[in-house]
């Protein structure tokens, strides 16, 4: 017991040496910032040549990196905390501003390339091949090319809103717009800036469509009941049901084989039309919304029937569940939910009664078919599998609720190793497949005296807004990603409680003041309660400015 002693009196001195050091870090690279600086000096000195050829290695070698921190401008007012500028956001830009012998430069250095990329994209019609192109080589006509064919291709899947995003972002760039068209007012203002321009009957036709597409899908609000989500402006709900409202002639009750049995608020259920649809981590359940009675059920992953009870509580022991949200999204086709697999390359370890290891549940992607609950893919571990091999599926933990955007299903997954990774990943609806994956901050949390994680990483589900994929990270930053791409838009810093310090053999507790929840968004403007800080945030969405911050003790 004397060298545990020590350990902990070791353990206690390093954690409150360290209790004011920031406990995340972000891909602010050194590279990504000198490229940059670079850049700027020779757009300075019209250098077309080294300026093109730097601004173009940031969009292919440093594609989700953060340039330094800036404190920009919003609403009249300067960002309270640092925000980091996506490398290749900054890039795409510069190279928007360029006119005369730059851009023609550009296109001559680049256009065959191009040019033969978007043909073999136009002939598989894929939809990821498209959206890379448009940002890997902006200037060109390809790329432009690409930007509409994107729209086309979506329209002909059936998803109508990727669709007018699609071609509001080729309008944009079309048209050298400010902004891409959101409105009917904006779509109209951009269909006499594209007639004046003499842009072209099939850029006209788009837009026509977009303004139907628009005239004819009205705010639907149920919309924000196909997951968990909080409404914003436009998406409230019918209220709650009068005392004379039907109800079911007995509750439904769920098994009582998974580990969310307390009072916590874990499980959300979400609604498919005419089903209701709940995980509760293990399975994914299907209700009829009149009857309450059981449609379908799918199952546990495979592994969990071969171990007995004592064996699969082995496994709920690191389970987060003050902050632990379990929700499935679902399509009018498809429901993904994350379940946890049966899968550690470690066991529950303690002495005398401390602990010094625990299993961390592994939970994974499944998607159903709504109507019959038949299983369309996982991402679950290959049996043999050693916790390091595989693809990205298969190694990321997922961390909240995914969240569907059309043909596409989002999701913030980490990797736990000493530190925190976070990630958001985008994956086909379809069939699984990896779009495009992102990481945004490594971050920390408590950890015991053996420097070791207690439980499991809950983060927040993502918010999808436009075009604009919102990250609340509960590790330190908040950021805006590009939803076809995963490019960063923006990372954005709050203040965070500091880790206390250890004084025991546990884990200590970080003060928090809100539960774990979804950021909003209205007028522009994203409202976030992270769990690791006292405030209550407003970013400004478009250019990522902490614009107004609020004490938890000042509004409860």
């Amino acid at each position: 017991m004397g060298s545990l002693a020590a350990t902990l009196l070791l353990s206690a001195g390093t954690a409150a040496a360290q209790s004011d050091v920031r406990t995340f870090s972000i891909p602010d690279t050194r590279a990504a910032a000198a490229l940059a600086e670079r850049a700027r000096e020779h757009l300075d000195a019209q250098r077309w040549h080294e300026a093109l050829s730097d601004l173009q290695r940031l969009l292919e070698h440093h594609p989700n990196d953060l340039l330094g921190a800036e404190r920009p401008r919003a609403a009249g007012r300067q960002s309270q905390q640092d925000v980091h500028r996506g490398a290749a956001e900054w890039a795409l830009e510069e190279l928007a501003e360029l006119e005369g012998e730059a851009r023609e430069l550009y296109r001559d250095q680049h256009g065959h390339e191009a040019r033969t990329v978007l043909e073999r994209a136009r002939a598989s019609g894929d939809p990821r091949a498209l959206a890379a192109l448009a940002e890997r080589w902006p200037l060109t006509d390809a790329a432009l090319e690409a930007a509409w064919t994107l729209g086309d291709v979506e329209l002909e899947r059936g998803h109508a809103e990727q669709a007018r995003l699609a071609w509001g972002r080729a309008l944009r760039r079309a048209l050298k717009l400010p902004a891409a068209p959101r409105s009917a007012a904006e779509w109209a203002r951009a269909r006499e800036a594209a007639a004046a321009a003499e842009a072209g009957d099939g850029v006209l036709r788009r837009i026509d469509h977009a303004q139907a597409l628009l005239a004819r899908n009205d705010p639907d609000p149920g919309a924000s009941s196909r997951e968990l989500r909080l409404p914003g402006p436009g998406e409230a709900g019918h209220g709650t049901p009068s005392l004379e409202a039907s109800s079911w002639p007995r509750p439904f009750h769920l098994p009582v084989t998974h580990p969310f049995r307390s009072d916590r608020a874990n499980l959300h259920a979400v609604r498919a039309g005419e089903t209701i649809l709940v995980s509760t981590s293990m399975s994914l359940l299907a209700v009829d919304l009149f009857s309450g009675t059981l449609r379908w059920t799918s199952g546990e992953a495979p592994g969990w029937e071969d171990l007995d009870d004592g064996e699969r509580g082995e496994f709920f022991k690191g389970i987060d569940k003050a902050g632990a949200l379990i929700a499935p999204a679902v399509s009018q086709r498809v429901a993904v939910a994350a379940l946890q697999v049966p899968v550690t390359q470690i066991s529950n370890q303690r002495f005398n009664h401390i602990p010094i290891l625990t299993v961390i549940p592994n939970r994974r992607m499944f998607a159903f078919d709504v109507e019959s609950g038949r299983e369309v893919w996982n991402h679950a571990p290959r049996a043999d599998w050693d916790g390091e091999q595989g693809d990205f599926a298969e190694r990321m933990r997922v961390a909240g609720p995914p969240v569907i955007a059309a043909s596409r299903v989002l999701v913030p997954v980490y990797r736990m190793q000493g530190r925190i990774d976070y990630h958001v990943a985008c994956y086909a609806l379809a069939t699984g497949e990896l779009l495009w994956s992102t990481q945004l901050v490594s971050g920390q949390r408590e950890l015991n005296m053996f420097n070791r994680h207690s439980q499991g990483f809950s983060a927040a589900p993502l918010r999808i807004e436009g075009e604009r994929v919102i990250a609340l990270t509960q590790l330190g930053t908040v950021a805006a990603l590009d939803l076809f791409t995963g490019r960063i838009h923006w990372e954005t810093l709050y203040d965070q409680n500091p880790l206390p310090p250890r004084r025991n053999h546990n884990a200590p507790r970080r003060t928090q003041s809100w539960r774990n929840a979804p950021p909003v968004v209205a007028d522009g403007v994203v409202v976030a309660t992270p769990v690791d800080s006292d405030d209550l945030i407003g970013v400004d969405l478009e250019s990522g400015a902490l614009l107004w911050s609020v004490r938890q003790s000042k509004v409860s």
